[in-house]
């Protein structure tokens, strides 16, 4: 990447590496760790034209969750089945890949949103 001044390099992050929740405090950290890699490699890479992202999904409807959640904590999570999917994150990743070389996303935030009723009312 350094000899052909280009490149991109992307961390796969979470919103729980920028604020706190119960009972994830390791990987919080290890999230958190991955956050300041990536801002202090940006710094090291930026000058030779290699890009760095951090993701930062939050609520993302993977296995990772039904792993580690019962049926009722998971339901909870996902009321409304309003939930990021990982085909939202693809398409973001694709998104950045496309953008032309002076344009650098440092990090990107998708979060889900509130699902509305078909009248428009929350």
């Amino acid at each position: 990447m350094r000899e052909r001044e280009s490149g991109h390099i992307i961390f796969t992050g979470s919103s729980a590496a920028h604020a706190a929740f119960p009972n994830v405090a390791v990987y919080s950290a290890t999230k958190a760790a991955i956050a300041g890699f990536s801002a202090a490699l940006r710094a090291d890479l930026s000058p030779f034209g290699i890009r760095v992202t951090e993701i930062v999904p939050g609520r993302v409807e993977t296995q990772l969750y039904k792993d580690i959640l019962d049926a009722k904590a998971r339901a909870a999570m996902y009321a409304g089945n309003v939930a990021v999917q990982p085909e939202d994150v693809a398409k973001m990743v694709v998104a950045l890949l496309g953008l032309p070389s002076w344009a650098d996303v440092t990090r990107f935030d998708i979060m889900p949103t509130r699902p509305t009723t078909p009248s428009g009312s929350k």
